[in-house]
C-alpha cells in the first residue's frame, strides 16, 4: 500500500485530502507546519508521493520543495496552491515538481496526479534495488576493492553471515584476513557479543593452552588466581584463531573437543566450560602438507575448514590499487593541511610493483612516503620505499620485446571493468593491445 504524505495547514483541505486517499487504499501521513517539513522527518515517514502547498506558516512551499528535492530525489512531489498560474507552475517544475494542482480539488484530476506518481516512486524504488542487487561494491566496511576478486570475497561474507559454520581464511600475509574475519562477524547475529582475535603463531607453547582456555588458580607457577580463556571471552560471540597452523598438536586436540563438543576443561581445572563461540580460523601455511607430514590433524582440518576462504594476493587484483591508495592517503594524511595525491609516476611504479607483503605492504609504503614528501601535497616515485622505486627501473630496463606479466583473474577482471573493450582493458593493464591480444590467444580467452 502506497504512502502519501499531505504537507498542509489548511485542515479542510486536509481532511477532503485524506478521505479521496483512503478511499483509494493509500496511506496518509500529515503535517501541518512549514517549519517541521524538514528532510529528516519527511525521510522517517518515508513517503511513496508529497503534496505539498505553497502556502504554508513558517516556510514556504517552494523553500521546502528546493530542501526535500536533493534529499528525497526519487520522490514524486505535487505542489498545490489556491493561485493557480503558469509561472508558478513552470518556476516550481524547474526546481524538481513531479506535478502541479491548484485548489480547490478535483478528486478526478487528484485520483490520476497521485496514481501516476505512485507508480513513478514503486518504479524508481525497483530501479534502485535492482542498481544495488547488482552493481559491485567498491568496498564492504573497511575492506577496498572492486575487483572481481574482491566481489567473491563479499559474497563469501554475506553467505557466512548468515551461518555458525567454521571458515578457514587462507592467504599470504598482509591480504586482510582479519579483517574479513571481523566483516563476517559484525555482519553476523553474534555482532552484540564480543570478537576476540588469537593470533596463534606468537603465543609460546607452554602458555597457549592457558591463553585459550583460561587456567585455575594454582595450575603453575604465577597462576596466582583463576583466569578465563579467550574462548571464554568469546562465548555467545566469535573467536578468531590466526595462524591455525602453528598450534601444537595438543592444543589441536583441545580445539577439536571445543569444536565437536563445545566444551573444554581450564588448565589444571576439572569443572567442565561450556562455550557457543564460532571459530573462524586463517592460515598462510599449506595445512593440507602439513597434514601429510603429521604435522596437523586431518579431523580438525575439515572441522575448522566447512567454509574455505581464499584472500587474493594484491598483485592479482592490481585494478584496485588506485582505490586503495585513495584511501588510505585519506586515512593516513592526518593533520596534513590537504590530503596527498600520487603523481602520474608515483601512480605508475605502485601498479608495477609485486607487493609481496600484499594490502599490509601497500599501506605502509604510502605512510613512508608521507613521511618523505612532508611538506608537499604531492607523492612523487622519490618518496616511495627504494625497493618500490629499484622495481620499478629495473622493469624500465627489460628489453622491449619481453612480456610483462598477466593473468588470467587480471584480464578477466579488466576486460568486465572496460566492458569488453580490449583497448581500454591494455591500458588498465599497462600493456601493449599486442600483448593483451597475444595473451588472450595464448590462453584461449580470445
Amino acid at each position: 500500500m502506497d504512502k502519501v504524505l499531505i504537507i498542509d495547514d489548511d485542515p479542510s483541505a486536509l481532511r477532503l485530502i485524506e478521505v479521496y486517499l483512503k478511499k483509494w487504499g493509500y496511506r496518509v501521513s500529515e503535517i501541518s507546519d512549514g517549519n517541521e517539513a524538514t528532510p529528516e522527518a519527511v525521510a522517517a515517514i518515508d513517503p511513496d508521493v508529497i503534496l505539498l502547498d505553497m502556502m504554508l506558516p513558517g516556510k514556504s512551499g517552494e523553500e521546502i520543495l528546493g530542501e526535500l528535492r536533493p534529499a528525497l530525489p526519487d520522490t514524486p512531489i505535487i505542489m498545490i496552491t489556491s493561485f493557480g498560474s503558469i509561472e508558478t507552475a513552470v518556476r516550481t517544475m524547474k526546481v524538481g515538481a513531479y506535478d502541479f494542482m491548484t485548489k480547490p480539488i478535483d478528486p478526478t484530476r487528484l485520483e490520476i496526479m497521485v496514481g501516476n506518481a505512485a507508480k513513478a516512486s514503486r518504479m524508481a524504488r525497483k530501479l534502485m534495488e535492482f542498481d544495488a542487487a547488482h552493481a559491485s561494491r567498491s568496498r564492504h566496511g573497511d575492506i577496498i576493492g572492486a575487483s572481481d576478486a574482491m566481489q567473491k570475497i563479499y559474497e563469501m561474507i554475506d553467505a557466512l553471515a548468515d551461518s555458525d559454520a567454521t571458515a578457514l581464511i587462507t592467504g599470504e600475509t598482509g591480504t586482510g584476513k582479519e579483517m574479513v574475519a571481523c566483516a563476517i562477524h559484525e555482519k553476523s547475529a553474534r555482532a552484540g557479543k564480543m570478537f576476540v582475535p588469537v593470533n596463534c603463531g606468537a603465543l609460546p607453547e607452554g602458555i597457549i593452552e592457558s591463553e585459550l582456555f583460561g587456567h585455575v588458580r594454582g595450575a603453575f607457577t604465577g597462576a596466582v588466581r583463576d583466569k578465563k580463556g579467550r574462548f571464554e571471552m568469546a562465548n555467545g560471540g566469535t573467536i578468531f584463531l590466526d595462524e591455525v597452523g602453528d598450534l601444537p598438536p595438543s592444543t589441536q586436540v583441545k580445539l577439536l573437543r571445543v569444536l565437536q563438543e563445545g566444551k573444554f576443561e581450564r588448565v589444571g581445572g576439572e569443572e567442565t566450560v561450556k562455550c557457543d563461540a564460532r571459530v573462524i580460523s586463517a592460515t598462510n601455511r599449506d595445512l593440507k602438507s602439513m597434514m601429510a607430514q603429521g604435522k596437523f590433524r586431518e579431523d580438525l582440518f575439515y572441522r575448522i575448514c566447512v567454509a574455505p576462504v581464499e584472500m587474493p594476493p594484491l598483485r592479482e587484483r592490481r585494478t584496485d590499487i588506485p582505490k586503495l591508495a585513495e584511501h588510505f592517503l585519506i586515512l593516513l594524511s592526518g593533520n596534513r593541511a590537504a590530503v596527498a595525491k600520487l603523481s602520474k609516476a608515483a601512480m605508475d611504479a605502485l601498479l608495477d610493483y609485486e607487493w609481496p607483503g600484499n594490502v599490509r605492504q601497500f599501506r605502509n609504503a604510502l605512510e613512508f612516503a608521507l613521511l618523505k614528501c612532508r611538506d608537499e601535497n604531492v607523492i612523487e616515485p622519490r618518496h616511495l620505499p627504494p625497493e618500490i622505486c629499484q622495481s620499478r627501473s629495473a622493469g624500465e630496463k627489460l628489453k622491449p620485446g619481453r612480456k610483462p606479466s598477466l593473468n588470467d583473474i587480471e584480464v578477466r577482471d579488466a576486460l568486465r571493468r572496460a566492458g569488453g573493450n580490449k583497448a581500454k582493458a591494455a591500458r588498465m593493464l599497462r600493456v601493449g593491445r599486442a600483448t593483451l591480444y597475444r595473451f588472450l590467444r595464448d590462453n584461449n580467452m580470445d
